[in-house]
């Protein structure tokens, strides 16, 4: 028996007693967690109050590992002058104060506190938000900035929108908010002396605060000026500037970078369907009635393929001096140059095209609407409440109003002048400009900051245009094309251009310029890009010759949507009916283009669905693992076919990358090249290097059609493309390819001997080490099989 001496039982008792009331203490004590780890999509996120982090991460693949010390919030005071939709910002504002720690508050939802000291400077969430990871930062004490820091786990940076000047990010700082990309630009974001004229290197129509890396993809998800420093100023560390008191970050991860991306584009939303006919070229049609019903008439006669003609001067137009072509600012059909619209839409339809036109939001003095506009308040104002004012881009540069998609009796308004369009048989048109929205001194309907709502301008703009054409019901069989843009707008704009390059080889703004904005475009969820073929502006530089008609028109043959456009210098422009080599070259193409219906057709219905790809495909979304992210000048159009354009004026010949594997050029007997490698390739003046990848399959019509417009007497349209076929396949590896109608290549083995063969219905051609199958196919056709 053992015995227990008195002050032993006292201890005893007291501890016992002590670990009752720590017991009850922590059943009631509401103590914050030092560390949580959650399950968020395919994501871990960690965070880390002790060590003051927050981490999402996929596997071994860390997406952001965001410091409490790089969570900063400020106050900001800026101005927003603009002339001729160029931007000067001035920002009167300090340095931001940073968090020195962070608590967490609560676990579900997975919320916390930044402080520094025992100031709260924010508070923060991270949700699970369409797949992917969401870190909101919401200011608190009135700050209206928030910049948040990142450690730079990536390498690589893709997209950000149209930019002109790169591909690769990485190592850069880019400003984001939507403006004229100028007439040539400088190699800074320095501000020019001529800034109302000249672009800086990151000015642009749309600036998207949206990119893939090679760990993830991500969005900011903010109406507000943007600044991502992408570990330029400090190397180890990328960090993203908001103008207002909430940033909102989204990372997606992947098993590849493909997967990631489509990830973030599912969720800033596709798209609608492209109708076929646009697929086809559409050409330029101008000076009037008259004028587009010949052309019309010729491009039939010459045998031209094409579905669309697009009249951007039916509101009326003016030359000044003998080749600068000058389009009025009215709104309604111009009586003298198109008498009959209804008439000729009929006519030009009877031939196979869909007629097009063009629209703006502006609202200029002496025009046909200015009154009616601003009488009826429907016009961005002062806020003394007279309608703000600023030089205009008419002829005359004369004082101009824009129209305020804030009020809802003014969205109303513009469609009913869209609607009259629709009702006149026009399919479609530009909706051009959408970046003058002005900011400083002005007052919205909504009462909303004009700050926050610039950038979203666009996407009002387009939100109005998909109305129009859904309310008319001609949703399906009408197509609007874009220049300008923001978040919201891959799901609101059908097709997009590259804006108004200058017809020139420059690289600061030419033709060297249209492959990486379009690839900025494709990274960031447009998957119909075009451009104008060939260049627009030649205010400062020489009109389109010869060599850059033959070089842009060749790009546009392997381009999503192949347009044309007179430029400014209309009577000077060398276009496609300047002489017979013209005229010759730019069907060669034209027909090209249209053989690839099966293929183009195929891609546009992916291109709109989950998971899917762009048309134009930078190549670092299939071959990331290869030297390409920096590749500007090449770009894949669909999986099988690489694309790269001269864009050198003089050259006859290119270094071309390729990616690992064997390519073998498209329609063409040349040598097979083993890739990872650089080759200079030929490209005399009338010829474009394209490669097709081993495994790749691309289905052609075997004889050009004349539109795919369906239904047209006469001659060949959309319900002949069920002929028969010709399909070009690359050696070396397994692949397949399934037409919209469900006729499908398969391609087994990896043999690579040359074969040529004819399969009549469903059939097999066996090669040396390679077989292919066709199936689905309707029982006359003829295919043509040529394996390379």
């Amino acid at each position: 028996m053992r015995t227990r001496y008195p002050d032993q039982m006292r201890l005893r008792r007291s501890l016992t007693l002590l670990a009752l009331l720590v017991a009850a203490a922590a059943s009631s004590c509401q103590c914050a967690p030092l560390r949580v780890e959650r399950a968020l999509a395919d994501l871990e996120v960690v965070v880390d109050a002790e060590r003051g982090q927050i981490t999402v991460q996929r596997g071994e693949r860390v997406l952001l590992d965001v410091p409490a010390t790089s969570v900063g919030v400020k106050d900001g005071d800026a101005t927003f002058a603009m002339e001729f939709g160029m931007f000067d910002l001035q920002e009167g504002v300090g340095t931001p104060t940073f968090a020195d720690r962070l608590e967490i508050l609560s676990e579900e939802p997975l919320a916390m506190r930044l402080l520094a000291g025992d100031v709260e400077l924010a508070s923060a969430t991270v949700e699970e938000q369409a797949g992917g990871a969401r870190l909101t930062v919401a200011a608190t004490g009135g700050y209206d900035r928030v910049v948040l820091g990142t450690r730079c786990t990536f390498a690589h940076v893709l997209g950000l929108g149209a930019q002109t000047h790169d591909v690769d990010h990485f190592g850069q700082v880019v400003p984001l908010w939507v403006s004229e990309q100028g007439v040539g630009k400088s190699d800074t974001d320095e501000l020019p002396t001529l800034w109302q004229l000249v672009g800086r290197r990151h000015t642009t129509h749309v600036p998207m605060p949206a990119f893939v890396t090679d760990v993830g993809a991500f969005v900011v998800d903010t109406p507000a000026f943007a600044r991502f420093d992408l570990c330029a100023t400090n190397p180890e560390r990328a960090s993203f500037e908001v103008w207002q008191h909430t940033l909102a970050i989204t990372a997606w991860g992947g098993e590849t970078v493909r997967e990631a991306q489509a990830k973030m584009v599912d969720a800033l939303g596709r798209p609608p369907p492209l109708p076929s006919w646009g697929l086809a070229p559409w050409l330029d049609a101008i000076f009037g009635s008259d004028e587009v019903r010949a052309t019309a008439q010729r491009l039939r006669a010459e045998q031209i393929p094409a579905s669309a003609l697009w009249s951007e001067d039916w509101r009326g137009g003016s030359f000044a001096g003998a080749d600068v072509y000058r389009l009025d600012e009215d709104w309604r059909v111009d009586a003298a140059l198109y008498p009959d619209l209804s008439a000729l839409t009929a006519d030009v339809g009877a031939l196979g095209f869909k007629q097009m036109v063009y629209f703006n939001t502006f609202v200029t003095q002496g025009g046909d609407v200015f009154d009616e506009i601003t009488a009826a308040g429907h016009a961005i104002t002062t806020p003394e409440g007279e309608p703000f004012l600023f030089t205009g881009a008419d002829a005359d540069f004369s004082p101009t109003a824009l129209v305020d998609l804030t009020n809802d009796d003014a969205r109303a308004y513009v469609k009913g002048h869209l609607t009259a369009a629709l009702d006149a048989g026009v399919r479609g048109w530009m909706a051009d400009f959408a970046e003058w929205m002005p900011v400083d001194d002005v007052a919205l309907a909504s009462g909303d900051d004009a700050a926050l709502v610039h950038n979203r301008y666009p996407v009002l703009w387009q939100e109005v245009n998909r109305e129009a054409l859904e309310q008319a019901g001609v949703a399906d069989d009408a197509i609007v094309f874009v220049r300008s843009g923001h978040l919201g707008s891959q799901a609101a704009a059908q097709v997009i251009w590259a804006g108004d390059q200058r017809t020139s080889f420059d690289d600061d703004d030419g033709l060297p310029t249209v492959l990486p904005i379009g690839l900025g475009l494709s990274a960031v969820g447009f998957p119909f890009v075009t451009h104008d073929v060939a260049g627009y502006q030649s205010s400062t530089n020489d009109p389109t010759d010869q060599e850059l008609f033959f070089r842009w028109a060749s790009l546009g043959a392997f381009s999503p949507v192949m347009r044309t456009h007179h430029g400014t210098h209309a009577r000077a422009n060398v276009q496609w009916f300047t002489n017979a080599e013209t005229t010759a070259h730019f069907k060669r193409l034209a027909e090209l283009h249209v053989r690839l219906f099966p293929y183009l057709r195929k891609l546009a219905d992916d291109a709109v669905a989950p998971g899917g790809l762009p048309l134009w495909i930078p190549l670092p979304l299939l071959y990331p693992e290869d030297d390409v992210w920096g590749v500007k000048d090449q770009v894949l159009l669909g999986p099988s076919l690489l694309v790269a354009p001269v864009v050198t004026r003089g050259a006859v010949a290119r270094e071309v990358t390729f990616p690992a594997g064997r390519w073998v050029p498209f329609l063409d007997d040349g040598a097979a090249v083993l890739g990872p490698t650089t080759v200079s390739v030929d490209a005399p003046v009338d010829a474009i290097p394209v490669f097709v990848p081993a495994g790749g399959i691309v289905p052609l019509l075997a004889t050009p059609v004349q539109t795919l417009v369906p239904g047209v007497d006469g001659i060949t349209d959309l319900d002949d493309t069920e002929g028969d076929r010709t399909v070009f396949i690359a050696l070396g590896a397994e692949g397949t390819f399934t037409e919209r109608s469900g006729v499908s290549y398969v391609l087994t083995g990896t043999g690579v001997e040359a074969l040529d063969a004819t399969v009549v219905g469903d059939g097999d051609v066996p090669g040396a080490g390679f077989t292919v199958l066709l199936t689905g196919q309707p029982p006359g056709r003829t295919t043509t099989v040529i394996c390379r």
